[in-house]
Order: C-alpha cells, then structure tokens, then sequence
C-alpha cells in the first residue's frame, strides 16, 4: 500500500499578508569564530522548524494554515499565507516557536513584524513588498532580543479587534537605538517550551530560568553586544512587575 503524499497548500503569490524578519545577532563573528560546518548546522536546525510548526498545526486544528521560511545568511524571514484571522493567530504561534527554540540553542536574534501587500512566488523566490522594507528599517533600531511590531500590524490588531489577546504580545516602553519607545512586542517568553533545553515539551520554564537562557549570552559578548542582553532582562522584568510575576 502506497504512502499518501502530504498536498502541499497552493499559495496566491499576491496577497495582503505578514512578514517577520530575525537577524541573527554575531553572525559576522560566528562565521570566522566556528567551522563552516557548524553553522550551516545551526542554520539547517533554524529550517528544520518548519516540520515541527507543520506538527503544530495540525494539533491545534490550524490544517489549512501555511507559513513560508526563507533564510540568506543572517536574515531569517517568515511569511504568512494571507491575512485571514486564524492565519494571523498561527503566524505568531510559529514565529514565537522559532524564537523560542533559537534562544534556547543559543542562537541570539532580533526582530520585527510588519503588514501589507507582499508578494510571495515561491517557485520564482520572488519577494517583494513594502512590509519587508518596513520590517528590515525598524529591525535595525530592535536593541533587545525581541520582536517589535510595526505600526501596519497595529493597524490591524485594532481593525479585528485583538486587542484582548495579551497571551501572544505585550504593549511596552522597549527600547530602540532611538530611545526607550512604546510598541507591541511578541509575547516570546511568558510561555517559553522547555523544549528548548531538551526536556519534556508539555512543560514550560519560569521566567526566572528564561533570565538564564538570556544571561547565557553574557558568556559570548563583551561591551556593546552585551547591552542587548541587558536590555532584554529589563524588559522581562518590566513585563514581570506589570503583571505581578515572581521571576
């Protein structure tokens, strides 16, 4: 009996979607410090998540969502299949598994998320539209590991009323290159998955030991690098105080 072949989702290559853009962090110096091998190795498991977040989708009834992850060197960017609710609910979902994942493989990054008409031809790698060049400028200012959202994705929180789902982002002062700023962030690690460290992936970390994961980059930077580490354990702690966690 012939195994049946999962059918790959037809994407319409223009369409009203979201984009998010990570950039590894040291990735100049992580090419001359390790062995080519070895990062390519941390790039392939970057790509490997797909499978997993495809194993997502399908426990949480999200079948018919699709994202699309396309990586150059430093830059990751992730790509949902349009701007539907549910598309929008699972895009986070996946984007907040793979910044899970990275820091807990000590992979250190930033990002940011934007909206709007991009054009995604997958067969032609063809990628164009004004939310990538929204999503790359602000990343540059990103002075945390986090994911900062542009003001287009704000648009449409409010125009389909998410703006009770505080489980997945965070309005808060964060800080920019510019400045400590007001912006909705992504909820990374309120509920970051134990997976990361290699341990039972029903379970969860206490934000106390997600500080540990941060501070793990402490041992890898020294001077300005270190600043994002920091940055990132005031924010934590700033979320913490705001809504009565203990670390």
């Amino acid at each position: 009996m012939k195994n049946k072949k999962t059918k790959k989702k037809v994407w319409n290559p223009r369409l009203k979607r979201f984009v998010a853009f990570f950039d590894i962090l040291g990735f100049k110096e992580l090419v001359l410090r390790e062995s080519h091998k070895k990062v390519y190795d941390k790039l392939f498991e970057i790509s490997k998540l797909k499978d997993e977040i495809e194993k997502i989708a399908n426990n949480k009834s999200f079948s018919t969502i699709d994202i699309h992850i396309t990586t150059f060197s430093d830059s990751i960017f992730i790509f949902s299949d349009n701007q539907s609710q549910i598309s929008f609910q699972f895009f986070l979902i996946a984007i907040t598994y793979i910044f899970q994942i990275s820091i807990g493989k000590h992979i250190p990054m930033k990002g940011t998320v934007a909206f709007g008409d991009i054009t995604v031809n997958k067969s032609r790698n063809i990628f164009f539209g004004q939310p990538i060049i929204d999503a790359y400028l602000l990343e540059e200012e990103v002075n945390y590991l986090g994911i900062v959202f542009h003001h287009s994705v704000d648009e449409y929180i409010t125009s389909k009323n998410f703006l009770s789902r505080t489980n997945d982002y965070f309005e808060a002062k964060v800080p920019l290159k510019s400045g400590k700023l007001t912006h909705n962030n992504l909820n990374w690690f309120s509920n970051i998955n134990s997976k990361t460290r290699g341990k039972n992936s029903n379970l969860t970390l206490p934000i106390g030991e997600v500080i540990e994961e941060v501070e793990y980059f402490k041992r890898t930077s020294s001077g300005y690098p270190r600043k994002y580490v920091d940055n990132t354990i005031n924010v934590i702690n700033e979320y913490c105080k705001v809504n009565n966690i203990t670390p």
